[in-house]
């Protein structure tokens, strides 16, 4: 199952008013009544208000969203990361997808993962996540996905390393959703997380 996440950094979410991204995630969850797409609400928000990010993902779940997932909190780093996530996590049910940058080490995405039972993923934009990967699925025992970012520019490298997505720009997602799911079947492997974010 291939799906969207809306809004995060291409989708120009901090330019976003708290109505327009509540409008927002509604107008996108209503649209896809019985399809199959899943959809992802980011919940991060500018000035790391943890308490407008608990409200965007109480808010997600309640409205039929299928996963959260977050950009981290500005300048914070170590223990306060792993809180803002834990309390993000514990809001909703919905599984948790991180989405790491700057100085996000293995070690603290493998952390978290072990303190956080709603992590589920992490859309890795963090150092090289070509090098991280390997590292990520065995400390994890291959039960944190990992996903690609960055445009996707290196799509055939991630699927031979074992990305269980990956999260291109949406202007040629659906080419990229064609060689994933061409990929999966000449390879013979099913492993996803609710699909392409």
């Amino acid at each position: 199952m291939h799906g969207f996440a809306w809004p995060q950094i291409a989708s120009a979410w901090s330019t976003l008013s708290a109505q327009e991204r509540l409008d927002g995630a509604e107008a996108i969850l209503a649209s896809r009544k019985g399809g199959k797409t899943a959809l992802a609400i980011g919940v991060q928000t500018q000035g790391s208000d943890l308490a407008a990010s608990i409200r965007y993902a109480k808010h997600a779940a309640r409205n039929g969203a299928d996963a959260i997932v977050s950009l981290p909190p500005e300048k914070a780093g170590g223990q306060a990361m792993i809180e803002y996530y834990k309390a993000i996590g514990a809001a909703t049910e919905l599984p948790l997808i991180v989405q790491s940058q700057g100085e996000m080490s293995v070690d603290l995405l493998v952390e978290m993962f072990q303190q956080i039972p709603t992590m589920k993923c992490v859309k890795d934009e963090a150092g090289d996540p070509l090098q991280r990967v390997t590292q990520i699925r065995e400390r994890t025992a291959d039960k944190l996905a990992v996903f690609s970012g960055n445009g996707v520019r290196t799509m055939i490298d991630e699927m031979r390393l074992g990305f269980a997505g990956h999260c291109p720009f949406t202007g040629v997602s659906d080419l990229y959703a064609s060689a994933f799911d061409l990929c999966r079947v000449c390879n013979g492997s099913a492993r996803s997380f609710q699909g392409n974010y």
